[in-house]
């Protein structure tokens, strides 16, 4: 897998290494790595994603959004998280989620 091809999920194996991919890219600029690679840092304990969880906290609260589309309709799960208090309860975080759904075969 790379930045530009993630592929396409029908088991969740692509799908840890599709997530693995976005986190090591952003944390480290890493464009392509192996899939034996990718499915080590698809862990909690990784540093990968310790970096990126806390970067989007920090920086915007988004976390991720998961697509799913078949033909032309689409939907999505986009999650949130923020720091409530950072200085004086750091570990005090509260996560969202929103769902959304599009169909492009109606206008």
């Amino acid at each position: 897998p790379t930045v530009r091809s993630a592929p396409c999920c029908n088991n969740m194996t692509l799908v840890k290494a599709s997530f693995s991919m976005m986190a090591l890219f952003e944390v480290r600029g890493v464009e392509e790595e192996s899939l034996e690679k990718l499915l080590e840092e698809a862990n909690e304990a990784s540093p990968v994603w310790h970096e990126f969880v806390t970067k989007h906290l920090e920086e915007d609260q988004h976390v991720v959004q998961v697509i799913i589309s078949r033909d032309e309709r689409m939907a999505g799960i986009h999650y949130l998280a923020e720091l409530r208090n950072p200085t004086t309860a750091p570990g005090w975080v509260e996560a969202t989620k929103r769902y959304w759904s599009r169909r492009y075969d109606k206008e």
